[in-house]
């Protein structure tokens, strides 16, 4: 239902910040489903997601300019469906690891700005 997790963690997560409450209200979240889904469908179905985050919120917390035409950053989206009846997890770049991890670098995707 469009709920998100959103912190930052160190390269060996030993360090992690969480993001305010106030600062999540600057997100604009679109999604095909309902805010809350009770009972849980259990059915196979298509859906979408849609994140709008202004650099403010990434500046805010991560040391780094507004990119720039060609400006290159590597990272992952991910979703978590671990506390369903049928766990589940998927992202957008690959990650081949015997157990969920989606820190890993290695496994990022590349982001190209226009």
């Amino acid at each position: 239902g469009g709920m998100q997790l959103f912190h930052l963690n160190s390269h060996n997560k030993k360090k992690k910040v969480l993001i305010k409450n106030e600062d999540y209200k600057s997100i604009v979240v679109a999604h095909s489903l309902s805010k809350i889904n009770n009972p849980e469908i259990k059915d196979s179905v298509t859906w979408y997601i849609e994140y709008k985050i202004p650099f403010e919120i990434i500046s805010k917390y991560f040391a780094n300019d507004n990119p720039k035409s060609q400006t290159i950053w590597r990272g992952n989206f991910y979703k978590c469906g671990d506390e369903t009846s049928h766990p589940h997890w998927l992202t957008w770049n690959k990650v081949e690891n015997p157990t969920p991890n989606f820190h890993l670098p290695q496994f990022f995707g590349t982001l190209i700005f226009e």
